[in-house]
């Protein structure tokens, strides 16, 4: 199977996921951690050697105003070229990668 065969089928069970929850009253913190136990969603991250590039993103969407787990969601999707950010915020709809790049998303909303 392919790369990209496995991300759509991870991409599609995460939706699916997100429905079910949705369905069911909301996505909760428990939910997600049944994601992250399963594997289909990965946190790697290293905040002591990119907070500089997070406060510069602070900055620039100060008028958000973007949180911190926001901004380190956004340098991740710019560390991570492939990735996909899980979220239920729409302000991601907002936030650039690189200033410029719409970050791909997995959003309810989307």
């Amino acid at each position: 199977m392919t790369g990209r065969s496995v991300s759509a089928i991870v991409r599609e069970s995460l939706r699916e996921a997100i429905r079910s929850a949705q369905s069911a009253g909301g996505l909760t913190a428990h939910h997600f951690m049944q994601l992250l136990h399963r594997g289909l969603v990965t946190v790697d991250f290293d905040f002591e050697g990119e907070w500089r590039a997070v406060g510069k993103l602070l900055e620039v969407y100060a008028d958000l105003p973007m949180s911190l787990a926001d901004a380190c969601l956004v340098r991740m999707s710019e560390l991570h070229d492939k990735s996909v950010v899980f979220t239920l915020d729409r302000d991601f709809q907002i936030y650039r990668k690189n200033r410029r790049l719409k970050i791909p998303l997995l959003a309810p909303f989307v």
